[in-house]
């Protein structure tokens, strides 16, 4: 098989969360409010890696559409600090990124279909890709290729120019 075969498959499964395990995660609201509501999902890898996936639920408007804003990270590696504080930069290379992308990708998910049940339809997804220096588009890519394969068919993407922040408008739901 040509090498480019080989990359041609390897790329189109980036994303491709189907056969992905995933990790248990605890979720906590952190606030709420009458148009916003604050959840932080926690789950740690293999390597001790503890991540945090915080959800930022939102009103837009008065037509009940709301917002999902989402960034997750690493916690720091402050032994003890309380609160803890999280890293929404760092690359952490540790050979567990589709997990933690399956498990980031069943999160949004969930909370979506939870929206749904509680009559608070996400109309909205955002997402800002950190980066480490200009014109880092790694993150952004990353996150297009999962947004790509796991939005509903019908999913409308928009991308600022600078990759500093994804859009992703989901249709109707029923």
């Amino acid at each position: 098989m040509k090498l480019t075969k080989i990359l041609e498959e390897v790329m189109s499964e980036i994303g491709d969360t189907s056969n992905v395990e995933t990790y248990k995660y605890s979720k906590n609201e952190v606030g709420a409010d009458y148009d916003e509501e604050v959840y932080k999902m926690e789950f740690t890898t293999e390597s001790d890696t503890n991540y945090v996936v915080v959800i930022h639920k939102i009103d837009r408007n008065e037509d009940g559409n709301w917002r999902m804003d989402l960034e997750f990270g690493i916690e720091n590696e402050s032994e003890g600090a309380f609160p803890p504080s999280y890293d929404y930069k760092s690359v952490v290379n540790k050979g567990e990124m589709y997990k933690v992308m399956a498990t980031v990708v069943q999160i949004t998910k969930k909370e979506v279909e939870i929206s749904k049940q509680r009559n608070q339809p996400i109309k909205m997804i955002r997402i800002e890709p950190s980066k480490n220096f200009e014109n880092d588009t790694r993150r952004a890519n990353l996150y297009m290729a999962y947004i790509k394969k796991n939005m509903p068919a019908g999913s409308k993407i928009e991308v600022s120019p600078d990759l500093k922040q994804i859009e992703i408008i989901l249709p109707k739901q029923n």
